[in-house]
């Protein structure tokens, strides 16, 4: 086993009830439909969930969430990770979720919900991102200054970070107006430690950058996949499922990152758009949200 082969799913939004996202997609559904493509792979070591797990933050949503991914999980024989969304809730996440890792080494504290767990020899560090009733994200000092004191020792095969806001430039006017607001204060949390590999969120559209020198990986929404090639201002997101695979060598390297879509044959229903704000609608929820 010469690399760590992780599962990256992101914004599954799901809500209690199985009701539908925007009227119209069963992100249940979709979430199963990304499991069935992925279910040949064998060994999978990490499951790393980045964020807007839920879209109504109940307790229910997350419930669901539990009961399609730990199945599948005990298959591979892989390890479940949970960070927080900005539709993400803390009450709820916290009762089924916990603050996000299953074999935690620290507990969540009372503003935030994270930590951090090691699987043979790789650190997992989950962060929260969130702002309470915005968009954007932003991370708090006592949280950088927590992320500084886990990075002060080294892990055996280095480190991997798990938030939903991305560190790096958005490719639409919103999601511009909701990043995460103080990356270079990441920056320096990450100086000198040895974090190999940060997975995100929150953009629903496939995107490998840089940030630090470190790989960024973020993935296709598992709910829609956002349209950057709408008209310009707009925001517009189409059905159609996706997540990636990143197999990261365990002796240091560059991970290689297999995005992927999950398409069931005879669906007719992928590509058609499940909603498009148009610039005055795009200007509001800025407005409100960011």
């Amino acid at each position: 086993m010469s690399e760590f082969v992780i599962l990256h799913l992101t914004d599954t939004h799901l809500m209690k009830d199985s009701a539908l996202h925007y009227g119209s997609v069963d992100n249940s559904v979709a979430l199963q439909r990304v499991l069935r493509r992925a279910s040949s792979l064998g060994r999978v070591d990490l499951i790393a969930c980045s964020g807007d797990l839920s879209d109504d933050g109940s307790a229910e949503s997350y419930a669901l969430l539990t009961s399609l991914l730990k199945p599948w999980a005990r298959e591979h024989n892989a390890t479940l990770i949970y960070a927080m969304g900005n539709h993400d809730r803390p009450e709820g996440f916290r009762q089924i979720l916990g603050n996000g890792h299953d074999r935690s080494q620290d507990r969540a504290t009372s503003t935030g919900i994270y930590g951090v767990s090691t699987i043979e020899g790789l650190r997992v560090i989950t962060l929260d991102t969130t702002v309470a009733g915005k968009g954007y994200g932003f991370l708090r000092p006592e949280q950088l200054l927590w992320l500084r004191n886990v990075l002060a020792e080294s892990s055996a095969h280095g480190s991997v970070v798990v938030l939903h806001h991305a560190p790096v430039r958005a490719e639409t006017v919103l999601l511009g107006a909701l990043q995460l607001r103080n990356p270079e204060e990441l920056q320096a949390a990450l100086s000198g430690g040895d974090v190999r590999l940060i997975l995100a969120g929150h953009y629903h559209y496939p995107m490998v950058d840089q940030f630090a020198g470190i790989p960024v990986v973020i993935s296709a929404g598992v709910c829609n996949l956002g349209n950057i090639f709408g008209e310009a201002g707009t925001e517009s997101a189409f059905t159609g499922s996706g997540a990636s695979i990143i197999r990261l060598p365990r002796d240091g390297g560059t991970p290689r990152v297999l995005p992927f879509s999950a398409v069931d044959a005879g669906t007719a229903d992928d590509g058609r758009q499940v909603f498009r704000f148009d610039s005055d609608i795009v200007a509001r929820i800025i407005a409100d949200a960011g």
